[in-house]
């Protein structure tokens, strides 16, 4: 029975040295006598040795049979999965060649943009240039009237205090006078260079044309 004992189909009882004498099928087990006496294995269904090789043998062609049959499903199975991980794989690679190509239409999109914005502000700072050389110029004539007005207005007090002059048009090399500002403004810059009361005076002969 050592032999059967070594059998790698049958599980063997714990009890060192016994000959095995009936197989349980309810443990799938070689029993011995101890076994059987102990009562370890009563209520189960117990076989001889050579009927229980057959049970096994009917057993392992039923597992086999179902393998069989789960083969061809596990097989479909597996190909089921490679197919929708090509699948996947096509569509990622799709998806990286879009993500690549509106990246790159994103990119010239903004260089374009870009160029047009410097075109534009080049275009701006060119105008304000020259508009601001014009509004220089001006402002350098006006100054330059103003600085003139500021020196006959000078004459005029010192002349009308010391007795020698009485009426503005007297004034010599009396310099042409061409303000771009309203005549309401001229008292307020006039304020500002002399005393309250000759600006009022020199603003009264400014609106009457210097006639004095």
């Amino acid at each position: 029975m050592e032999g059967v004992r070594g059998n790698s189909y049958f599980s063997s009882c714990d009890h060192v040295d016994a000959d095995a004498r009936l197989f349980c099928r309810t443990c799938k087990k070689l029993i011995c006598d101890d076994c059987i006496i102990s009562r370890e294995h009563a209520d189960h269904v117990l076989d001889k040795l050579q009927s229980a090789e057959e049970w096994i043998e009917k057993e392992l062609e039923t597992k086999l049979g179902d393998v069989r049959d789960t083969v061809p499903s596990i097989e479909s199975k597996i190909k089921e999965c490679k197919d929708k991980k090509a699948v996947v794989e096509q569509r990622m690679s799709s998806m990286v060649d879009l993500v690549n190509t509106n990246y790159e239409t994103s990119v010239n999109m903004l260089k374009g943009e870009k160029d047009n914005l410097l075109k534009e502000l080049t275009t701006l700072k060119e105008a304000n240039v020259g508009e601001y050389e014009g509004k220089e110029h001006r402002m350098a004539e006006a100054l330059s009237r103003i600085r003139q007005f500021e020196i006959t207005a000078e004459h005029y007090i010192q002349d009308k205090e010391s007795g020698r002059l009485t009426k503005i048009k007297e004034i010599p090399n009396l310099p042409e006078m061409h303000f771009d500002v309203p005549n309401v403004a001229l008292p307020f810059l006039l304020s500002e260079m002399l005393p309250k009361e000759t600006s009022k005076e020199i603003c009264w002969h400014f609106e009457n044309g210097f006639t004095g």
